[in-house]
């Protein structure tokens, strides 16, 4: 195939790789989409609004039971790497992994071997657990935060928050100064209206007024805010000066209403070869990585379908002229490899002569036992010096 025999030829040195819930899916790892089987059509007795309620943000700090529930049964240690990450590795261990940009959760291309610096988990991970409130954003420890929520029904608690926190004091009210400028602004509008009136034109006078009660406004209120700052601050000078967090914790996963972590994914226009593996290329902005690499970047998917191309009947917006061209005329750069990922990896590996240190790797990860697995996750979460406590409701 083109793809092989262009990296068998050690024309590519730098190997970027999209991967997405396809790669995960023989580790027992089911993918988000797909109608049955996908993570999304198995959520019912969590009876929520929508199945994507379950990583929504406001939906998790409405009812958060849910979501820590189902972390308990996606907790990695559970799960070994596939052939497809052990592809990953090999690639990394061979010095042409560029980099590795993966959608998953399940830290399973860190338990692979793959060096932290390689990995850009654009949706986050289980490998690290922060409090949600921005104003707070202790980290945890993964170990501490995993007892809570694998503690049996009778004794099970939503993690929450017990740093203290500073009470801040009233914001401070405008100065003097600005209050008298204020004050000059709006008395220097009602004069000018003044004036206008005697002109008696129209147009100047409907902007002179507007200017006056824009000016009237803008001075009520920065005395309002004087108002407040006088009514609040004896309240706080007499109260407490911190209060405990109360917010909820939860991994580093990336939930609707968060920011997708991307890095710098400007790396790409350095690339010369994009490998493609299980993803559906339906979730912005990391579908739209397949439009960073250079325009004569070969590129190669492979998936049980063909996905992201620019003939698609409904092709997402953010493909444009970026989508994939297999099959068209004018392609010149993409092949598309219908298999799942592990035979498309193992495909790959036999046309290039890596088949027999794949199957070790993939030997190596099958003897991974649910400690070790752990434990590899735990010891390469980096803690900070400021960790957080546990308040249990």
């Amino acid at each position: 195939m083109e793809s092989c025999s262009y990296s068998s030829k050690a024309q590519s040195k730098k190997v970027a790789c999209l991967c997405g819930a396809g790669i995960s899916v023989s580790a027992g790892i089911p993918d988000f989409r797909s109608p049955g089987t996908g993570l999304y059509s198995q959520l019912e007795k969590y009876d929520l609004p929508t199945p994507e309620s379950i990583f929504s943000l406001d939906y998790f700090r409405e009812k958060p039971k849910a979501f820590c529930t189902l972390a308990k049964e996606m907790f990695p240690g559970r799960h070994r790497p596939t052939a497809a990450h052990a592809f990953l590795r090999l690639l990394q261990d061979k010095g042409l992994l560029f980099r590795c940009y993966t959608q998953n959760i399940d830290t399973l291309e860190r338990l692979a071997g793959l060096e932290a610096g390689q990995i850009v988990e654009a949706h986050g991970s289980f490998a690290d657990a922060h409090c949600v409130e921005l104003a707070c954003r202790v980290q945890f420890k993964l170990q501490d935060y995993r007892d809570l929520i694998d503690a049996d029904a009778a004794n099970f608690r939503i993690p929450r928050c017990g740093c203290e926190l500073p009470i801040p004091p009233p914001e401070a009210p405008p100065t003097e100064d600005r209050l008298r400028e204020a004050r000059d602004e709006f008395e220097t509008a009602k004069a000018h209206k003044a004036e206008v009136g005697i002109v008696f034109d129209w147009n100047k006078m409907i902007a002179a007024g507007l200017a006056e009660k824009t000016a009237q406004n803008k001075l009520q209120e920065l005395e309002e805010q004087v108002e407040r700052y006088l009514e609040e601050l004896p309240a706080w000078k007499s109260g407490p000066k911190s209060k405990v967090c109360g917010g909820l914790i939860k991994p580093d996963i990336v939930f609707f209403g968060e920011a997708v972590q991307l890095g710098d994914f400007q790396d790409l226009a350095d690339t010369d070869l994009l490998i493609i593996l299980g993803t559906s290329l339906q979730v912005m902005p990391f579908a739209g990585l397949i439009g960073r690499v250079p325009v004569l970047c070969p590129r190669l998917l492979v998936n049980r379908e063909l996905v992201g191309h620019m003939d698609q009947p409904e092709p997402p917006l953010f493909f444009g002229n970026a989508g994939l061209r297999t099959g068209r005329e004018d392609n010149y750069r993409d092949v598309f490899l219908k298999e799942d990922c592990d035979d498309g990896v193992r495909h790959i590996c036999r046309a290039l002569g890596w088949q027999e240190s794949l199957e070790e790797l993939v030997d190596s990860f099958q003897n991974l036992d649910a400690d070790s697995a752990w434990k590899t996750l735990v010891s390469s979460q980096p803690l900070g010096e400021n960790l957080g406590c546990f308040l249990l409701e």
